[in-house]
């Protein structure tokens, strides 16, 4: 058995809390921005559809196919999200969400509350304002840095001071 794990990043101009699964999918301004995926738990390999970059052909068949088991956090989302990509439903008895097994193991629901419960902390005292250039250089500067550049510089500071105290 093949597992793959997935992970998206997506947009739609409609509020997804407001109006649910459905109608932020079911958007025409719906679109897949960053699709994460993992075979067997090898590195994570990043697309950015966003930048016009393609879904790998292996990973489109290991979607339909029925010896790999589908893994995503809250898999309810990723699999709607990629039926409607694939345009045509997915087989749902191929899909582990790994939101309900954390439930299962008696984790709470939710990335939010699940990183309270492990002691992930909400903000990080040692970042400094005066780290941040430099932090913002290192990202760009990384080759080997697994999420695309989709922002600058400005973007990350304003995004890393939200976790600083």
């Amino acid at each position: 058995m093949i597992h793959l794990s997935i992970d998206l990043e997506t947009y739609s101009d409609v509020n997804l809390k407001k109006a649910g699964l459905y109608r932020y999918v079911q958007s025409p301004a719906f679109e897949i921005l960053l699709f994460a995926y993992s075979f067997d738990g090898a590195p994570t390999q990043v697309i950015d559809m966003a930048q016009g970059e393609k879904i790998p052909l292996e990973v489109i068949h290991a979607l339909t196919d029925p010896q790999c088991l589908k893994h995503a956090y809250n898999a309810a989302f990723e699999w709607y999200c990629l039926s409607k990509y694939m345009g045509a439903q997915l087989p749902p008895s191929q899909w582990r969400d790994t939101m309900l097994h954390g439930l299962y193991a008696g984790y709470t629901a939710g990335l939010d509350a699940t990183g309270r419960a492990l002691g992930i902390p909400e903000c990080f005292p040692c970042i400094r304002s005066e780290d941040l250039p430099q932090m913002a250089a290192w990202v760009e500067a990384n080759p080997v840095y697994p999420v695309p550049a989709i922002f600058g510089k400005e973007d990350f500071i304003r995004v890393a001071r939200r976790v600083m105290p």
